[in-house]
């Protein structure tokens, strides 16, 4: 599985208010829980960024 950006969550919320308006409420649910994935992968490639920098500076 690729990075994951904060377009690519964007990407999915807009998908998904498309289809709430649908009517297509599993299928929103579905986009939701993908920009989620996507969101926790960033936050987690952000948290080991901050921790490598953090161990850097204590060197």
């Amino acid at each position: 599985m690729g990075s994951k950006t904060i377009h690519d969550a964007k990407c999915q919320i807009q998908l998904a208010e498309t289809y709430i308006k649908d009517g297509a409420f599993w299928t929103a649910c579905s986009r939701l829980r993908d920009a989620i994935e996507a969101l926790e992968e960033i936050a987690a490639e952000e948290e080991t960024q901050l921790n490598s920098e953090k161990d850097a500076s204590h060197d």
